[in-house]
């Protein structure tokens, strides 16, 4: 297929993940997701069209939204990831939130099973960056954007922080909601990462 083509799928899958419908509530702050990919996730596009859509529809109603802006293809040497590398060996935009998404993550023996995702609250240059197992289930990028923006685990099974994966629905709630809003402010005022919309 050719780069024309990737493009205009691109836009179109940009476009159902930014807004679902034509009633799509106003954004007070739109972040930009610059999302690195490995071979799994490179073919499943519409997985990761999914789950930026799951976050949105979590976030959304909070008034922070994110907007799948840049595609980078994951070197070979990063498509199985140690849930603790370091930051250093990570390209970075401090301007944009990276979404690393590996063919897998490895954790630690202790760690007891496997690790669907992990956001690094390290810094360089102002930079974060999350990371995502491809094809897990489709809350697994909410839930680290939800640590990214501050908010830590939850005790409520049916709570998107809650630490393990579980059925049926999630849900914020209204606090964790008013500290996610707090945190775009502040990510507005630094320019790190930089919205490309703000009140």
């Amino acid at each position: 297929m050719s780069r024309a083509a990737w493009a205009w799928i691109g836009a179109i899958s940009l476009s159902l993940a930014l807004a679902p419908g034509a009633a799509a509530e106003p954004t007070a702050y739109l972040f930009p997701l610059r999302v690195h990919l490995g071979p799994r996730a490179e073919a499943n596009r519409g997985w990761m069209v999914a789950q930026v859509q799951r976050a949105n529809d979590y976030f959304g109603p909070h008034q922070v939204r994110f907007l799948w802006r840049d595609t980078v293809r994951l070197p070979a040497s990063m498509r199985t990831i140690h849930h603790a590398a370091s930051s250093r060996s990570f390209d970075l935009d401090a301007r944009a939130i990276d979404v690393f998404v590996p063919d897998e993550i490895v954790g630690d023996e202790e760690m007891h099973g496997s690790v669907l995702g992990v956001t690094d609250p390290r810094r360089q240059r102002g930079a974060h960056r999350i990371c995502i197992e491809a094809e897990e289930p489709d809350d697994v990028l909410a839930h680290e954007l939800g640590h990214y923006f501050g908010l830590g685990h939850h005790i409520d099974a049916h709570n998107l922080m809650y630490p393990h994966s579980t059925p049926g629905t999630h849900a914020i709630t209204d606090a964790q909601g008013a500290q996610v809003l707090r945190r775009a402010a502040g990510f507005a005022l630094s320019g790190r990462p930089a919205p490309l919309q703000a009140p």
